[in-house]
């Protein structure tokens, strides 16, 4: 999970806000060497883990040698797609955006998207990286942002959006990847490299509509609570209204507040959360999946190995598996 946002991250955030409030103007494109460093990165967890690498839940390495039809997918959170390699074009809500390695693409929230490939040959393929945030961290920063900018003019909250790569988010991206690498950077610098990643996205002018959120500061803080203490609770039966009568909010207002906020579901975050919980008592003991469906609040082994199957690639038995051999 990613840290808390303190008080330097605070500072750090405000003086991004400022620099927002300047002319508008996107950033000047990145130069090549950020580009250069990104792809053998890529390239290398391509190669050792494949398309969803193991190593890191929501992360994908897409390539392909030639332009494509449409094909349709799923996001469970706010996601980000960087190009390296080519272009693409994805339809969501019936709008098109097109990217390529000057322009990145982002999802706010989780959704149903259709892309294809545009631009991609054998002799230099479409790559690209996809990368879902984690929705605590997505409503941690939202929530000190939303301290900090007090913008209350219109803005339109977008499903989607298209915006020019910067050098530091590429420095950012170059850091998270390298850190998958050993498990101890994996564990404590990747998610700080994520969080940058996501604090680049959300600062952006085209994200001003998640910052406002349309949340005031007791309803953030409320919902922060209120995740937490589903993360605490996650094995119990809950639901949105016990969540919410918890959290002293009627159910509708909740739901509504917990998806401007860490832009996913209640019920489907609490679903992430039960999983990465499974992920961990798959890795640290021995205990049958069927067992592990119950420690983590399923009440049907089949539906969390569906589940399982769907969020990490492949099912639990086979997960713990390759984890025990690769730590052979």
């Amino acid at each position: 999970m990613a840290p808390a946002i303190g008080g330097y991250a605070e500072s750090v955030v405000s003086q991004a806000i400022l620099h927002l409030e300047r002319s508008g103007r996107e950033p000047s494109a990145p130069p090549p060497s950020e580009l250069a460093e990104l792809e053998p990165l890529a390239r290398r967890l391509l190669a050792s883990q494949g398309r969803e690498p193991s190593v890191w839940p929501g992360l994908r390495i897409v390539t392909t040698g030639r332009p494509g039809p449409m094909a349709k997918g799923t996001v469970d959170s706010l996601s980000l797609a960087l190009v390296i390699s080519g272009s693409k074009c994805a339809l969501v809500d019936g709008r098109e955006y097109r990217y390529d390695a000057s322009h990145y693409f982002v999802l706010t929230s989780a959704a149903v998207v259709e892309a294809r490939v545009l631009e991609a040959s054998p002799e230099r393929p479409y790559l690209a990286i996809l990368l879902q945030l984690p929705p605590a961290m997505v409503a941690k920063t939202l929530a000190a942002l939303s301290q900090l900018e007090r913008d209350e003019s219109p803005a339109e909250d977008v499903p989607a959006y298209v915006a020019r790569v910067d050098a530091e988010l590429l420095r950012a991206a170059c850091r998270f990847l390298r850190a998958l690498d050993i498990e101890a950077d994996r564990k404590i610098l990747a998610p700080l490299a994520l969080e940058e990643i996501g604090y680049r996205l959300l600062t952006s002018p085209h994200a001003r509509a998640l910052r406002r959120a349309s949340l005031d500061a007791r309803d953030g803080q409320q919902i922060l609570q209120a995740m937490e203490w589903m993360r605490a609770n996650a094995k119990e039966p809950l639901t949105v209204s016990s969540i919410a009568r918890r959290a002293g909010m009627s159910a509708s207002h909740f739901a509504h507040c917990f998806k401007e906020l860490a832009r996913v579901s209640p019920m489907r975050y609490l679903k992430r959360v039960r999983l990465e919980q499974a992920e961990q008592l798959l890795l640290g003991s021995a205990t049958r999946a069927s067992e592990v469906a119950q420690r983590v609040g399923y009440r049907s082994p089949s539906h969390f190995t569906r589940d399982f199957k769907t969020h990490f690639g492949v099912p639990p038995a086979q997960f713990a598996r390759t984890r025990y051999l690769d730590s052979e």
